[in-house]
């Protein structure tokens, strides 16, 4: 049957054009992954300095507020207490 044997071509036709979309599908997916695998790795490595930067500057600021409260230009003690 030429109808017949003909529907079959046109079936393996469409499989063929499937499996090659497949593959070139899940390609582009993976290397899409790992392109944006990189992007995140990178962002987060960003983040860790930022953080890292932001905590030293917490702890430099807490530093400066715990040092205004001692006031340097007025001496704390007499000089005949330290001279002792």
């Amino acid at each position: 049957d030429v109808e017949r044997s003909r529907g079959l071509g046109d079936v393996y036709k469409r499989q063929f054009l499937f499996h090659i979309w497949w593959v070139y599908y899940s390609e582009n997916t993976i290397r899409s992954i790992s392109d944006k695998t990189k992007e995140l790795h990178e962002v987060k490595s960003e983040y860790n300095t930022v953080i890292s930067n932001e905590e030293s500057k917490t702890q430099l600021s807490n530093v400066l507020k715990s040092s205004e409260s001692i006031d340097l230009k007025k001496p704390t003690h007499s000089p005949e207490i330290l001279e002792n």
